[in-house]
C-alpha cells in the first residue's frame, strides 16, 4: 500500500495470526501512516491483537464480527478514530487500549468486562460522561487520565482502585 493515495478504505479478513492458518499472519506497516485510509473493515476476526491499530489515523475501523477481547495498546494513538462499538461479548480489554482517541466523545463499556484496565481511555479529553457498569471490580491506574468527566460515580461493586 506504499505510495497509494487514493485509497480510503481498507477492508482485511483477518489482522494479527489468522486462526484458520496460524503460519499466516497480518500486520499493518508503519508506511500505513503515510496513507489517508478513513475506513478499515476487518471481516473474519473477534480478537484484536495487542498494537494492532497503533497510531492508525482512520477515522472508523470496523470489526463484522463481534469482539471478545482487544489487546493492550490496541488503539493506542489513534487520534482520528471517532468511536468503537463495544458489545456484551467482549470479555476483556488491554491495558491502554484506547489510550490518546482524542475524537472520541462517548465510551461505553459493557457490563460483561469486570474490570477498567491501565489507562483505559486516559486522553480522551471530549468525552464528559461514562457510566461503569455493577460488573466493575477493578478500576486501573490511569483509565481516565485527563479525561473531561463532568460526572462520575463508581459503583460499590469497585473493590480496588
Amino acid at each position: 500500500l506504499i505510495n497509494c493515495r487514493n485509497i480510503e478504505t481498507l477492508v482485511l479478513p483477518f489482522l494479527g495470526k489468522n486462526i484458520d492458518s496460524p503460519d499466516t499472519i497480518t500486520y499493518l506497516s508503519e508506511k500505513i501512516y503515510e496513507n489517508p485510509i478513513k475506513n478499515i473493515t476487518i471481516t473474519l476476526q473477534d480478537v484484536i491483537a495487542e498494537s494492532a491499530f497503533y497510531g492508525v489515523l482512520a477515522e472508523t475501523i470496523i470489526y463484522e464480527q463481534e469482539v471478545k477481547s482487544i489487546g493492550n495498546y490496541a488503539f493506542y494513538d489513534c487520534y482520528n478514530l471517532k468511536e468503537f462499538e463495544l458489545t456484551e461479548s467482549l470479555n476483556l480489554i488491554g491495558d491502554f487500549a484506547f489510550y490518546g482517541c482524542k475524537a472520541f466523545s462517548e465510551f461505553n463499556i459493557p457490563s460483561s468486562i469486570t474490570e477498567i484496565p491501565a489507562g483505559l481511555i486516559a486522553l480522551c479529553r471530549n468525552i464528559t460522561e461514562i457510566e461503569i457498569p455493577s460488573s466493575i471490580k477493578k478500576i486501573g491506574e490511569y483509565a481516565f487520565e485527563q479525561v473531561s468527566l463532568t460526572n462520575f460515580t463508581i459503583p460499590n461493586t469497585v473493590e480496588t482502585i
